[in-house]
């Protein structure tokens, strides 16, 4: 997949996903104490709608690239997209603790770059 369409598929998915989470959210939290919804929301693994794969093939376009590509692969990404990274980016950070894995510590860094 080129760059142009993961860019385009992580901020049109990212955006519907923030928009059916945020309804989720006050489904969820009508029904819950403060305390179980701040448990419940701490280790919330990614919703199956592939913007993790996509941001993982970002990341590995935006390692090898030069400035002012990176630029324009940050610069282009919208908020709800910025959003998922750095959710992406904790995901990473978490998974390389348990995992002992520096390729997914460096994922994660990235992440937060972009």
């Amino acid at each position: 997949m080129e760059i142009d369409d993961l860019i385009e598929r992580v901020n049109r998915v990212a955006e519907q996903s923030s928009k059916i989470a945020l309804k989720e959210w006050y489904k969820r939290t009508s029904r819950q104490t403060a305390e179980e919804e701040r448990l419940s929301s701490s280790f919330r693994p990614p919703p199956p709608d592939g913007v993790d794969e996509a941001i993982t093939s970002i990341i590995e376009i935006f390692r090898v690239a030069d400035a002012s590509s990176r630029n324009a692969i940050a610069s282009r990404l919208n908020e709800y997209a910025q959003e998922r990274c750095l959710a992406y980016s904790i995901r990473m950070a978490m998974l390389a603790v348990r995992s002992q894995s520096p390729i997914l510590i460096e994922r994660g860094l990235i992440a937060l770059v972009i």
